[in-house]
Order: structure tokens, then sequence, then C-alpha cells
């Protein structure tokens, strides 16, 4: 795995994902790119909730959220900080969840 957090325009990182077999992403425009690009997605999802209608299109996708919690959804737009102060919608996915679902894409 490579992280290029921040090194290259939109448009390049789009152009990128054509050689990508698989996108992991959180609730974002990347996901949308992605799923632009026909690239099989793993999004997460944390306080925002795929009844919003942003979730992750086409049959080549999994999406990973805590249904466990009350108090999501808190935005319709994601927030970068709990107002609750635990983060549990993101913080209690596990990178095994993750990976599962990465591996099930892939056919694994």
């Amino acid at each position: 795995m490579t992280d290029l957090s921040g090194e290259y325009s939109l448009l390049e990182v789009a152009a990128a994902m054509e050689f990508c077999d698989i996108v992991l992403t959180n609730d974002s425009g990347l996901m949308h790119v992605a799923c632009a690009r026909q690239r099989k997605v793993v999004a997460i999802f944390g306080s925002t909730v795929k009844e919003f209608g942003f979730a992750p299109s086409g049959p080549e996708s999994k999406l990973i959220e805590n249904n466990s919690l009350t108090c999501r959804p808190c935005s319709h737009i994601g927030r970068s900080e709990c107002p609750k102060g635990h983060f549990k919608c993101m913080n209690d996915i596990g990178v095994d969840e993750v990976y599962s679902a990465a591996l099930s894409l892939m056919g694994k």
C-alpha cells in the first residue's frame, strides 16, 4: 500500500486510480471518483449513513459502517470531530473488517 495523501491534484488522482485494483476510502469525493472510474471500492462511513444517498455505486463496492450506535448519523456531510467525544463510528471499525471486505472484492 502506498499513501500519496496531498501529493497530487484531483485529476492526477483520478488518473492514478486506473492502476488500482481496489480503492479504500472514507465517505468522500474520492469515493465518488473511484466509482466513476469503475474501480472496486471499500468505503468506510462514520458520521454519515448510506440512507442519505451518498453510498458508493456499482456492484463491486462494500460499505463498512458501525450500525450499533444510536448517535449515527450526526451529520449529513461528515465531521472531523465527534460531538459526543468518542468517535466510535470510526474508531470501532476494525482493520480486519476492512481487510476482509477488500479481500472479498478481490475474490479471495
